[in-house]
């Protein structure tokens, strides 16, 4: 790829990430289920840069819930069917964290799997 392709990747997976996690936000507030949550199609494969997937992500939102979601949608698009994961920790304070299958998570942080939901 050359700069101006990856730069063009880049700006294209970085919109679809601020577009897509404003219209996730704004189901999951208006009291929608996450199993029926639509995420917006990513950007065609040579408009796609995982760094920038990566980068933005961190950027744009710390929910793990909404990056969960955008990332199952971006490895969907590549063929990789991953199940989304959402999980509760009880001890030693109640916690709660989404993840893919496949994430790595911290031991300490022990999840009981409470919810899966597979790749759409």
């Amino acid at each position: 790829m050359t700069l101006a392709s990856n730069a063009k990747a880049s700006l294209a997976t970085s919109r679809w990430v601020a577009s897509a996690s404003g219209q996730v936000r704004r189901q999951l507030r208006g009291g929608g289920r996450v199993d029926e949550v639509t995420v917006p199609s990513p950007p065609p494969a040579s408009l796609r840069s995982t760094r920038a997937l990566r980068v933005t992500l961190r950027v744009a939102t710390r929910n793990c819930l909404r990056r969960s979601l955008l990332r199952q949608a971006w490895f969907a698009a590549e063929g990789d069917q991953r199940d989304l994961v959402i999980g509760v920790r009880r001890s030693p304070e109640f916690g709660a964290h989404a993840w893919l299958e496949g994430d790595v998570v911290p031991p300490e942080e022990a999840f009981e799997e409470l919810l899966r939901l597979p790749s759409r």
